[in-house]
């Protein structure tokens, strides 16, 4: 990939492919979806004030370069942040079939293990290196070498750079839940509050004392 493709069909004020508009309103309607559900529908976590503004950044990111024609960085981004989002997703639902019938099964836990490694290692290459090197440096030098007079470009880039702060955030919260499960702890959301973390360890020892939990 070479950055300069995402400037070479840039037109202030030219028409946008269908394709790329519809996956654009797309996009935007499962963001404001994911504001109503995180503040509404989901559990609050500890992270909950910095995945809001996530969202509402990222709504901004998608209403900008909608806007301004950055429609092809803007397409680069959504593959750099949404490629991990399918690992991470196949993780989680690899857990739930840890136990199962009040029989814990230790092959799962092992899969969602190695299913988190490839995770972590993908949030490494893509959120915080191609992210850099390929979105922040065409949309900041790239750019200016390609169109002088474009619009909007440091407004756009301190955007950016926003989300690549909440990414390394985020990459901490990774790096000691990696550190927990190399230590032969089990994967748990280290997001949770000490109430919820309570409440479902309870849950746990409830379900033990009420079927008696065996190891496979």
């Amino acid at each position: 990939f070479y950055p300069s493709i995402t400037w070479q069909k840039f037109i202030t004020g030219a028409p946008v492919p269908s394709e790329l508009y519809w996956l654009y309103m797309l996009q935007m309607g499962f963001y404001v979806h994911c504001v109503y559900a995180s503040a509404f529908l989901e559990t609050i976590r500890r992270d909950f004030t910095v995945l809001m503004l996530h969202h509402f950044l990222t709504l901004g990111l998608l209403s900008y370069s909608f806007g301004v024609r950055y429609h092809y960085l803007g397409l680069l981004v959504l593959f750099i942040q949404d490629i991990g989002d399918l690992t991470l997703e196949v993780t989680k639902s690899i857990l739930y079939f840890k136990i199962r019938n009040g029989i814990k099964h230790k092959v799962p836990e092992k899969l969602a293990n190695i299913a988190f490694a490839f995770f972590t290692l993908q949030w490494i290459v893509f959120r915080l290196y191609w992210f850099m090197t390929k979105v922040v440096y065409s949309s900041s030098y790239v750019s200016v070498q390609m169109i002088p007079n474009g619009p909007f470009y440091l407004s756009f880039n301190i955007m950016l750079l926003a989300l690549y702060a909440m990414q390394v955030y985020w990459f901490i919260s990774i790096v000691k839940l990696l550190v927990k499960v190399l230590s032969g702890e089990e994967i748990k959301d280290n997001r949770e509050t000490e109430e919820e973390e309570s409440a479902r360890q309870l849950a746990v020892e409830k379900e033990r004392v009420a079927k008696g939990v065996k190891t496979e």
